[in-house]
């Protein structure tokens, strides 16, 4: 629904409150038979990325330009190591 990576939560505080929220709005989905209005909807929405801003000010994401490669490298694939035992 919403093109955006979501940040780490950095304490407690933002998780709880992002945690209520949600539970918020699916209450209220349900008591409005399972579709907001569009001006309801848009508030949630406000409210939604104004925690994920807080979040993501308190806690940025880690900086990727100097990050190597995935842990265990690259796998031969079709390359039989020393010990692979075929034909079993």
């Amino acid at each position: 629904m919403f093109n955006q990576r979501i940040p780490y939560f950095c304490g407690e505080l933002g998780a709880k409150e992002m945690k209520a929220l949600l539970e918020e709005i699916n209450r209220a989905v349900k008591n409005a038979g399972g579709m907001l209005e569009s001006s309801e909807s848009e508030k949630y929405r406000y409210r939604y990325r104004s925690i994920l801003q807080r979040a993501e000010a308190e806690s940025p994401p880690p900086d990727e330009t100097n990050r190597k490669e995935k842990r265990g490298g690259k796998k031969n694939k079709g390359v039989e190591s020393p010990g692979t035992i075929t034909g079993v």
